[in-house]
């Protein structure tokens, strides 16, 4: 199948996350992804949007496919909690009739491989009428909501007690406060406020008078587990 016309970013990253984003950015909706025949059954990912359609230089695409990509990996630890983040490759662009364009620009990724994590998945042609997945809908709303991308951002780096607070402040706030929070939460309050309450306190130099710990404090790998299983009831 012949490549779009435009700008496109390859993505880098252990294969597993490669499928899980192919997974949820299929066509017709954007972003969406699709391969690169390289030749002898070999193909690159990529990241494409009509977003990119008014650019002109390949260092724009880049530093806007860098905020798109955070934005993924946020959202895609709320789908799958063991995701691994993506970076962005090097630059490509296709012309009308999807032939490659020379472009002399190429970003320099890394990718970690890890092994272990498997995925159940449900193949596009037996999912029926194509739909806009969950994750197409959190970028398109991001782009129009400074706490919702925010959220994103704070998610993709949720591997500490600082960037996890501010994702459960940023839940609060999308859930309409803390009384509206609690009520949705039902059950699941009590261990969102020691979740917070620790949070709160390893955020800040220690003080144990203003910021006390609970008893027993929470623990950081639980409270990332179950901040990305609360955080979707609010987006």
């Amino acid at each position: 199948m012949a490549n779009a016309e435009g700008w496109a970013i390859e993505l880098q990253g252990d294969k597993i996350d490669i499928d899980d984003a192919r997974a949820s950015l299929q066509p017709p909706f954007d972003p969406w992804m699709e391969d690169y025949s390289v030749g002898a059954g070999s193909t690159v990912p990529l990241l494409r949007t009509t977003a990119w359609a008014t650019f002109t230089e390949a260092s724009d695409v880049t530093r806007d496919a860098q905020r798109i990509v955070e934005r993924l990996n946020g959202g895609a630890l709320l789908i799958h909690s063991d995701a691994k983040p993506l970076c962005v490759g090097g630059v490509l662009k296709f012309d009308a009739a999807g032939n490659r364009m020379p472009i002399i620009f190429t970003a320099a990724g890394q990718i970690t491989l890890t092994g272990g994590r498997a995925r159940g998945r449900v193949s596009a042609a037996a999912s029926g009428t194509p739909t806009e997945s969950s994750m197409q809908r959190w970028l398109r709303e991001a782009d129009a909501d400074d706490d919702r991308a925010a959220l994103f951002s704070h998610l993709a780096r949720a591997e500490n007690w600082y960037d996890l607070y501010k994702s459960a402040e940023l839940v609060r706030k999308l859930a309409g406060g803390n009384s509206a929070l609690r009520t949705a939460l039902g059950s699941d309050w009590t261990y969102w406020e020691r979740m917070w309450r620790t949070a709160n306190c390893y955020r800040h130099a220690p003080n144990p008078v203003d910021y006390p710990l609970p008893t027993p404090p929470a623990k950081l790998e639980e409270s990332r587990e179950f901040l990305f299983k609360v955080a979707p009831r609010f987006l």
